[in-house]
């Protein structure tokens, strides 16, 4: 009994005000105040973690999208491959350079595309396979990409230049 009124002495605040915090008899409260908040960033599909730990990339709704994991509670930045005035082609694959300055993503359409990270253009658009993109990867010197699709070829594209290497 001693133990029960301790508890109910503690739900009671004692000097008038109201408490923010409740709590229960085990000692756990059950109202907190959110300290930050993180909106959907992720719809399933790959991601990168790049920059010492510090950013993550992934594709939310046919857009690759940059989250800063210190600081900030949102999307840093976005991109989204445009084909058109208003129409949007869904982008499948991506990869993240080593340096983190550029990033290569594949698209439905079957090109890749070359973007630059700091101004969020596209450097130049490659047609890749004949069928879509499966997995893709760069090599540490942040120069060749490694591209794997459906059509069972896998193929080096030297990224700088713009075309096939090895197939």
């Amino acid at each position: 009994m001693s133990a029960q009124r301790d508890d109910d002495e503690k739900e009671q605040p004692q000097d008038g005000k109201d408490l923010s915090l409740k709590v229960i008899r085990d000692g756990v409260s059950t109202h907190w105040k959110p300290f930050r908040t993180v909106a959907p960033f992720f719809s399933g599909g790959k991601m990168e973690i790049f920059n010492n730990g510090t950013q993550l990339a992934c594709i939310q709704d046919a857009q690759l999208c940059f989250v800063d994991m210190k600081a900030s509670n949102k999307v840093a930045k976005e991109i989204q491959s445009a084909s058109g005035a208003e129409v949007t082609d869904e982008i499948t694959g991506f990869c993240v350079a080593p340096n983190g300055k550029d990033v290569v993503t594949a698209s439905r359409n079957l090109l890749l595309r070359h973007w630059n990270m700091e101004t969020q253009e596209c450097v130049r658009s490659i047609k890749g396979h004949r069928m879509p993109i499966l997995s893709m990867s760069y090599d540490p010197s942040s120069t060749l990409v490694a591209t794997g699709s459906a059509d069972r070829v896998v193929r080096v594209w030297d990224v700088p230049r713009g075309y096939c290497t090895h197939r």
